[in-house]
């Protein structure tokens, strides 16, 4: 088949942030031809271009504002003006590749560049739904401050708005976990389900066991992101102490970029704190802990961290949120599962008073992660649904409606050929 594949970002191993597309993608060429379009949030390096140039027939990359040479500060309201810009581009830019060019289907990932495609009737669309991002929103309305209310309840109504539109101009939807599906489409909605895979050979663990005198706690991820922020100063602040009562010599650590001043500073007071900051590999900081701690409250989607933890065999305590994020239907979820303070203190302190019970945990939380996290699994059935959505006879007027689409001049800052 000859596959369109939009998305919101460029995704890459050697980019922040999601890979989900970049997986997927690298699992459909080997069947098929892929077409790139991407929106690009900063400025792409030349190796990881030519990476995509060799899985992708060709990779168009439409700036979502522009590049400057240093960071430069600029209005919530400006990057909202110059995102619908680029989104407008990106518009133009479908409509010119399915005129110039008979694509079987499209894959959508990206509800915030949805303008870029819904104005488009007639054409086979499988929308890679993946996280229920209202789901994230309305979690964070309950705990906002006054101020920030209205930009948020704003935000909400607007993503409901586009999930419900997207989930009426195709049939064929793909979502990351059964609880995001549920919370878009509704307890009975049969769309599929399509998590995210892991590198095992990558995230793998020397099976070293850790002496009592090693125990630590990890928290890892981006820490400017908001709920991140909230869960490692919920760590920091509410479980560390008590942890450290029973443990005096425990070690927690917090593990990622960009960590705010408070973080920092509650690394410098407490000597069992240890806040690194940006590490070029964190795997030596989760070969080295006991327990992964993830008390995460606003989540939607699924979290990676946990699954990499699970696969490096480090059992897991996180919050019912985040647990339901990774659950597979049917079949018993090995991470342990707190709602209030002490339940995270009481989990954590079994796990560290008891080897076995660590071992045992991380055991099956490798065969888990193994079971059903795996991409090319999930990218066979991304590739059913694209056939799906091909030979459905609902899309019999595409030939017209491509006739239809206006002639422009492609604009295309970033393009490389196979």
């Amino acid at each position: 088949m000859k596959i369109l594949y939009i998305s919101f970002a460029v995704q890459h191993p050697k980019l922040p942030g999601s890979t989900r597309q970049y997986h997927l993608m690298k699992e459909l060429v080997n069947n098929h031809e892929v077409t790139l379009l991407a929106l690009g949030q900063k400025e792409v390096s030349s190796d990881i271009l030519s990476d995509l140039a060799t899985l992708a027939k060709s990779v168009l990359i439409i700036p979502a504002r522009p590049l400057y040479k240093e960071e430069k500060r600029i209005s919530k309201w400006s990057k909202a003006v110059q995102h619908r810009k680029a989104c407008m581009k990106m518009r133009r830019a479908v409509d010119d590749l399915l005129r110039a060019d008979e694509f079987d289907a499209i894959v959508f990932h990206g509800k915030t560049v949805y303008p870029a495609i819904e104005h488009l009737k007639d054409v086979p669309i499988v929308a890679d739904f993946c996280d229920a991002s209202s789901l994230r929103i309305s979690s964070e309305l309950k705990r906002t401050s006054p101020k920030r209310l209205p930009f948020l309840l704003y935000r909400y109504l607007k993503m409901r708005r586009i999930e419900k539109r997207l989930l009426r101009q195709t049939p064929y939807q793909a979502f990351i976990s059964s609880r995001d599906r549920q919370a878009i489409a509704g307890e009975n909605a049969l769309y599929d389900v399509i998590p995210n895979g892991i590198d095992l050979e990558f995230w793998r663990s020397s099976g070293k066991n850790q002496e009592p005198h090693d125990l630590s706690l990890i928290f890892t991820g981006v820490m400017s992101f908001k709920p991140n922020h909230e869960a490692a100063l919920y760590l920091l602040q509410h479980i560390a102490p008590a942890i450290n009562k029973t443990f005096k010599s425990a070690r927690i650590l917090v593990v990622g970029k960009d960590p705010q001043k408070q973080i920092v500073e509650l690394g410098q007071e407490h000597p069992n704190i240890t806040v690194t900051g940006y590490v070029p590999d964190i795997r030596s900081f989760l070969a080295s802990a006991s327990v992964f701690v993830a008390p995460i409250q606003a989540a939607s989607g699924m979290q990676n961290k946990i699954l990499e933890a699970m696969a490096m065999q480090i059992p897991v305590v996180t919050s019912p949120n985040v647990a339901d994020g990774i659950a597979i239907d049917g079949h018993d979820l090995p991470v342990l599962v707190a709602k209030t303070k002490d339940e995270y203190i009481k989990h954590i302190e079994t796990l560290l008073s008891d080897n076995r019970l660590r071992e045992r945990m991380g055991i099956a939380g490798l065969r888990y992660v193994r079971a059903h996290f795996n991409w090319t699994k999930s990218a066979n059935l991304l590739e059913q649904l694209l056939i799906n959505a091909k030979n459905d006879p609902r899309w019999k007027n595409r030939e017209l409606h491509q006739e239809k689409i206006w002639s422009r001049k492609l604009h295309s800052p970033m393009l490389s050929e196979k």
